[in-house]
């Protein structure tokens, strides 16, 4: 017997897995995958906000808010919050302005 999923309901979005490697050991491809996969994931829960009516909020807004209100306040913290690491890594390697790194970026070594 195949298990059949419950129909989500609108505006509800599954909390996404946000990676736990500290930035800093990891290698510029890795970096540069998880960006790609947060920016898919905050444009699913972007679109989830919209269908549950909380497109007008900001993301200050957003962020103020405790994560315990609802699964969508607490995926677009952890999002932003793994986003926000992520692109502090790669300022760090490449410098301001890079959104991404470029191949042989590494992690840098400590002198």
């Amino acid at each position: 017997m195949r298990h059949r999923c419950t129909p989500r309901r609108r505006g509800h979005a599954r909390i996404p897995h946000v990676g736990t490697t500290r930035p800093k050991t990891m290698p510029a491809a890795a970096i540069n995958k998880e960006l790609d996969k947060i920016d898919e994931a905050q444009s699913k829960v972007g679109s989830a906000m919209i269908a549950s009516g909380r497109g007008h909020e900001t993301w200050a807004d957003t962020m103020k808010k405790s994560p315990l209100e609802d699964d969508l306040t607490l995926a677009f913290q952890a999002l932003s919050e793994r986003r926000s690491d992520l692109r502090r890594e790669v300022e760090r390697r490449a410098g301001p302005g890079m959104s991404r790194l470029p191949k042989g970026f590494g992690p840098l070594k400590d002198w």
